[in-house]
């Protein structure tokens, strides 16, 4: 049983790795158990992956909607840019919540050019340069060429007397095999969709609950822009004010912004 996956390759239909991602996504057994049994009813050969996961999240609001706010976690990071929050800017406060000290979108001068860096961040008396690279389609990577070129920054800034001790490559979806493996031999540190493995990016997200609020299944395109503006990122900033705060900062009805407080609670509980 093959299904197909949005570059258009085909790939065996791995029920296990399903498995994982629902467990991740917070489902208990009595909802994994759910899903998979009507998964293995209805999927078909060559079934598009964007319709199994259509599918997916249908059965999980009906059994579980708090665990398909959760699995959307990689479409909801894509939302992010239209919405206008720059992937560098999430991927710096997910940073900042393990206690790193971060700067964003700083100019600083190689020895051969200028470059704009994305985050630079700094903890136990080291600092990192971070190129962060945001895609807003499924199926897409980081490739070799990312990799050269940001290992090409760090080679120059240092060159000019800058003192970064490593080099991060951050971004939303995966990398190519290529740019692992340059990355490995040239200690580029890469911080993508599952990897390293057991410490990528979704794995750091969920470890601390660092979910978008684009992942909010009682959110819309409106609100999502208002929240933008008023710079509330994560669905934990739900729970920080209260609801006639978040009303002056955001304009959005108390109706709207209880049912997206009453859903951020049963994803970050403990706030």
């Amino acid at each position: 049983m093959y299904v197909i996956k949005a570059t258009g390759k085909r790939e065996k239909f791995n029920p296990k790795k399903l498995e994982r991602t629902l467990y991740r996504s917070g489902a208990t057994k009595d909802a994994v158990r759910y899903v998979m049994t009507q998964v293995r009813r209805e999927v078909y050969d060559g079934i598009p992956t964007k319709k199994l996961y259509q599918r997916v999240l249908e059965l999980l609001d009906q059994y579980q909607p708090r665990a398909s706010s959760c699995f959307s976690l990689k479409q909801a990071i894509m939302r992010l840019g239209p919405a206008g929050f720059p992937f560098e800017t999430y991927l710096s406060r997910i940073l900042e919540e393990y206690g790193y000290r971060t700067e964003l979108r700083t100019h600083l001068k190689g020895r051969c050019v200028t470059h704009e860096i994305d985050i630079i961040a700094e903890k136990d008396g080291k600092r990192f340069l971070i190129e962060a690279k945001f895609r807003n389609a499924s199926g897409t990577y980081i490739d070799l060429k990312e990799a050269l070129y940001t290992y090409a920054r760090f080679l120059d800034l240092n060159h000019n007397g800058h003192g970064f001790h490593e080099v991060w490559l951050g971004c939303n979806t995966k990398a190519s095999r290529d740019a692992r493996t340059y990355a490995e031999c040239m200690g580029i540190k890469l911080l993508c969709w599952g990897y390293p493995p057991g410490r990528g990016l979704e794995t750091l997200i969920d470890k601390r609950k660092l979910y978008p609020i684009t992942v909010l299944r009682t959110i819309d395109n409106g609100t999502v822009e208002a929240f933008s503006e008023a710079g509330l990122m994560l669905v934990k900033d739900l729970l920080v004010e209260d609801i006639s705060e978040l009303r002056a900062r955001t304009k959005v009805s108390k109706k709207r912004l209880s049912a997206m407080v009453r859903e951020a609670r049963s994803i970050c509980p403990e706030g």
